[in-house]
């Protein structure tokens, strides 16, 4: 059974989180994906969520270090 949290992340940290591909961000972007996978496993546990579904990207203010730029809608489905 899973519970469903939504989540503003920054459009280039989807695929990174996604599949595990950096390719094409600069090392600071990098340094933040890793920091929110880092906080995901924390705050849900390792292994213990995954992403859902993805809104299509727009302007906005992430709900992680309040970058504004390109963001996106993400559900991650967390195991309870």
């Amino acid at each position: 059974m899973f519970e469903t949290e939504t989540y503003r992340i920054p459009h280039f940290a989807i695929v990174a989180l996604l599949y595990d591909d950096y390719s094409g961000i600069q090392d600071d972007d990098e340094a933040f994906v890793d920091n929110l996978h880092q906080w995901l496993d924390d705050q849900h546990g390792e292994g213990q969520w995954h992403i859902g579904d993805v809104s299509e990207p727009y302007h906005g203010r992430a709900d992680f270090e309040r970058i504004l730029g390109d963001i996106c809608n993400v559900n991650i489905e967390v195991r309870i």
